[in-house]
């Protein structure tokens, strides 16, 4: 297979692996400071420094050689498919015809490309440089995997239930922190503790889509809080991207560019990001079907 063009890992998943190893180095020479420079070490604080220069070096030089090793890690695209590029590992290819499924995958952080009967299985890591760029392609090669339902088509939030219970409960022991709180003469905290729950109830009612409504020519996008009608019209771009949660790690989302220069989130929590995205590619960018 000749590669047409090479993603690789970037350069901040190199940097957090370097940073991981600088901290688990600092950590145990402070460690070891502390045992050898303690006045009079025994046989024990000795053999106990010395053990834990052994772990942290060796964990320091796993981490530099895994570094080293994602600057040669990728995926190399072709005409007829795709290949791993991995050292010291065999070559995997995987042709766009014999790719049955697309799959995201929480660790590691990818979504995994799976042939049929599952044989062959190649991740693009979410730390690829151009990731967005790479899987516009992959989607655009392989119609089959994943394909968009019959239009019209609904999407629903997976997880609803479990949401509802986690914030159920979270109100409970908020409600009855602040309870115990105020009888204890401690009104301000306890109306800061239930101000905080109902600040991120409200954020995470108005922003995460809880249903997903697809029709030739229109989507209906309804939060817990808001229902929206958009037009084929009112769209520019359908995006299938990696949004940040926070803390260096993302998640695939699926959003609208709508005309006027805002974006809208239009994918539920727990549903397929490539299925939708065909539907709603279908329905507003490519007219009825």
């Amino acid at each position: 297979m000749e590669a047409v063009r090479e993603f690789r890992i970037g350069s901040p998943e190199r940097l957090r692996r370097t940073t991981l190893a600088a901290m688990l180095a600092v950590t145990g020479a402070g460690i070891l400071a502390a045992l050898v420079l303690d006045g009079d070490p025994s046989a024990a604080d000795l053999a106990a420094a010395a053990l834990t220069a052994g772990v942290t070096l060796a964990a320091a030089a796993w981490f530099g050689r895994r570094a080293r090793q994602a600057r040669r890690t990728g995926i190399a695209l072709a005409e007829e498919g795709m290949a791993s590029l991995e050292p010291g590992a065999p070559e995997r290819r995987l042709a766009w015809r014999d790719v049955l499924e697309l799959r995201v995958q929480r660790i590691p952080a990818a979504v995994r490309a799976i042939s049929v009967g599952g044989a062959i299985q190649i991740d693009l890591e979410f730390g690829l440089a151009d990731f967005e760029e790479l899987l516009g392609v992959v989607l655009r090669e392989t119609p089959q995997a994943n394909p968009a339902p019959a239009l019209p088509a609904r999407f629903d939030h997976a997880h609803a239930g479990r949401y509802a219970l986690a914030w159920s409960l979270g109100g409970i022991g908020c409600a009855a922190g602040a309870a115990l709180l105020f009888q204890n003469g401690a009104w301000l905290p306890a109306a800061g503790v239930a101000g905080f729950y109902l600040l991120f109830l409200w954020i995470s009612a108005a922003s995460d889509p809880r249903r997903v409504e697809v029709a030739p020519g229109a989507v209906v996008v309804a939060s817990a809080l808001r229902r929206r009608t958009i037009h084929a019209e009112q769209v520019k771009r359908v995006r299938l991207h990696l949004r940040n949660v926070g803390n260096d790690n993302a998640v695939l989302d699926v959003s609208l560019a709508l005309s006027d220069g805002t974006s809208l989130r239009a994918r539920p929590p727990g549903v397929d990001p490539f299925a939708l995205y065909r539907a709603l590619v279908a329905a507003l960018l490519e007219g009825p079907t």
